[in-house]
């Protein structure tokens, strides 16, 4: 019988053994990276309504991102993580280039997830003068995919003026 000859074996039941905790490493990782991910945006949300210039909104910015990073090293294509990191580093700091960055690895890892696709428009006018020619087709099509899901959402988040005039740009230069 085949528990028999598993057993016997001994590396069979090893074989096991390491899938199943493998399976569930895996799966307590991504809770925890989710629970992080969660707290994370909480933190984000009551920065901004303590101030993100206060000392304790500076605090709650800096919590944010490292339990960002921490839930990344568990989940790293998780492409709320690297959204909502974005975001902190976007009104904890000045390097907008690293705010590029993450808004790339995110584009990459969840472009067409309809609730990021709606936050990002909030990023990208902010970063748009710190984009190669590249990051800046990646996050027209985030404009033209919002556009496509519900332009109303997108004039109102945008304005219709700067959406038009991005997707122009972008549709003169292809």
């Amino acid at each position: 019988n085949f528990i028999t000859s598993v057993s016997q074996s001994g590396i069979g039941v090893v074989l096991v053994l390491a899938g199943l905790w493998q399976f569930y490493v895996f799966s307590t990782s991504c809770g925890d990276a989710h629970k992080l991910k969660d707290v994370a945006f909480l933190e984000i949300e009551q920065a901004r309504e303590e101030g993100v210039l206060t000392h304790k909104g500076a605090a709650l910015l800096k919590s944010a991102e490292s339990n960002l990073e921490h839930s990344l090293t568990l989940a790293p294509v998780d492409a709320y993580s690297w959204t909502y990191l974005a975001y902190a580093k976007l009104l904890s700091s000045d390097d907008r280039k690293e705010v590029v960055r993450l808004m790339t690895v995110s584009t990459a890892n969840g472009g067409h997830q309809t609730r990021l696709v709606f936050f990002r428009l909030k990023i990208i006018p902010i970063i748009w003068a710190y984009t190669s020619e590249d990051e800046r087709n990646i996050f027209a099509n985030q404009i033209r995919i919002a556009w496509k899901l519900d332009s109303k959402k997108t004039i109102e988040i945008m304005g219709s003026n700067l959406a038009k005039k991005i997707l122009d740009e972008r549709s003169r230069r292809m």
